[in-house]
């Protein structure tokens, strides 16, 4: 709901992450666990605040070219192909995957690596975004069906930790 009230005034937030998103009511109701009938605090409310409007834009002015902190950035910001109320749908995704899953999504600081990590998770990227995309990045990164040239672009290290990322169907459904 917070996202299609911003949304439905032109505004983009920009910046959503975990840190941008507070509980209502602090109050917890607690619970017996399904899976061990141990006890479990749940808010008691799910209402929600988004703060943080310092880097919020309206969609029609004109827009910086990077928005987002990296671990919650859509891959058409990474791509430099412009941004728009989807890029705000992106890091709701993220965060709820981290909600689910109890730790980033897309553990990274680095471009190359953070395009592979979404391209393991989701699959290639369309061919029409990646040939709009500007600058060498996308010939450096990606071959001519689309798919991630690993090991040409990112170090050994960030080859293992792009190989661990799975499917995002079977991150969810372990």
């Amino acid at each position: 709901d917070a996202l299609d009230f911003l949304h439905s005034f032109g505004l983009i937030h920009t910046d959503l992450k975990p840190e941008n998103i507070l509980l209502v009511n602090n109050d917890v109701v607690v619970f017996r666990s399904n899976w061990d009938g141990s006890p479990q605090n749940v808010p008691a409310s799910t209402k929600i605040k988004v703060i943080d409007f310092g880097g919020a834009t309206y969609d029609h002015e004109k827009k910086s070219s990077v928005v987002n902190t990296r671990q919650y950035r859509a891959p058409e910001v990474i791509l430099g192909l412009g941004w728009s109320t989807p890029s705000d749908l992106w890091s709701a995704g993220c965060i709820i995957a981290e909600l689910y899953m109890g730790e980033l999504l897309f553990a990274t600081h680095d471009n190359a690596e953070h395009l592979a990590l979404m391209e393991r998770a989701i699959g290639p990227f369309p061919h029409n975004m990646l040939r709009r995309s500007p600058g060498s990045m996308v010939s450096r990164t990606f071959r001519s069906n689309g798919w991630h040239r690993m090991g040409s672009i990112l170090s050994s290290s960030s080859v293992s930790h792009v190989k661990k990322m799975g499917p995002l169907e079977s991150l969810v459904l372990d």
